[in-house]
């Protein structure tokens, strides 16, 4: 018996196993992938007729949006086109309030508002005006712009407190601000209510004794009538306070806020009227 050669069986191992199949096997099997494709596809197209209603639902919301987008922006554009050629858009009426020591013509003339000013570029153009405000005006502290439509401008002003009267010369006083500031404006009589500040130059001594005063309770405040900056040579921070009642209080710049804490406690332990050296200790002495 002749022996079949190795090659030729190890050809036959390795041959396709569709090719084993008769003519009928390959048909069903054929058959059988074409119904598996069909049954897929069948499932998609039922997949995509539920999602359908939905994808369509949301596509009608998202034009729906975009339609009331598109006309808010031109009816806003519209509105905003009608209101710049009318005369609602000029300034008719400016309203000042909080002003203390300026008065409304004098903030309203040096604003620039006017019924030849539009409202939107004076909303625009705020912090210019207010910085012109500020500049003519030291005791202007801040201001607020505001719009009250539809052509009403507020301007909601706030001061610096004046806490003193700056002697200049005899018969000679000037406010004095509590950022430092000395205003101009001269008069003949010192404020009522407020310390007079005597022979202090505008600088850093000035602005730390009022510093300093600001941070004493506000009762002791009260009862101060003046301060007077000596020049000592040995002390050039050395000052005087006379109080409304006859005390005087003799005190350095840089420690006497602290020390004026004790100005009521030292007040009551007199028996008269007398000084209280607050300058490196703390004692009284009454008047002989």
């Amino acid at each position: 018996m002749m022996a079949k050669h190795p090659r030729a069986s190890h050809a036959n191992e390795q041959r396709d196993p569709a090719e084993a199949l008769t003519p009928w096997e390959r048909y069903q099997q054929r058959q059988k992938k074409e119904q598996e494709r069909a049954k897929k596809h069948q499932t998609r197209r039922k997949q995509f007729s539920k999602e359908l209603p939905h994808l369509t639902k949301q596509r009608h919301h998202q034009l729906k949006w975009h339609l009331i987008i598109l006309l808010g922006v031109f009816s806003l554009l519209l509105i905003g086109l009608i209101y710049g050629v009318s005369p609602w858009s000029h300034v008719d009426h400016v309203e000042v309030t909080g002003a203390q020591t300026v008065s409304r013509q004098e903030i309203v003339s040096a604003s620039g508002l006017n019924k030849k000013k539009m409202v939107l570029p004076a909303w625009q153009n705020q912090k210019e005006m207010i910085a012109k405000l500020k500049q003519k005006y030291p005791q202007i502290k801040k201001v607020a712009f505001s719009v009250s439509l539809p052509n009403t401008v507020r301007l909601q002003v706030t001061e610096y407190a004046t806490i003193g009267s700056f002697k200049v010369k005899q018969d000679q006083y000037r406010p004095l601000l509590e950022n430092g500031r000395i205003l101009a404006t001269p008069q003949t009589s010192p404020l009522k209510n407020v310390p007079v500040y005597l022979n202090f130059k505008s600088g850093k001594l000035l602005t730390r004794t009022i510093t300093g005063v600001l941070k004493i309770p506000r009762g002791v405040q009260n009862e101060i009538a003046s301060i007077q900056l000596t020049h000592n040579n040995i002390n050039p921070y050395q000052i005087y306070l006379y109080m409304d009642d006859g005390t005087q209080v003799i005190a350095d710049i840089r420690t006497f806020s602290r020390k004026m804490a004790y100005y009521e406690t030292i007040r009551k332990q007199m028996k008269k009227k007398g000084r209280i050296d607050l300058e490196i200790g703390a004692f009284s002495e009454s008047a002989s």
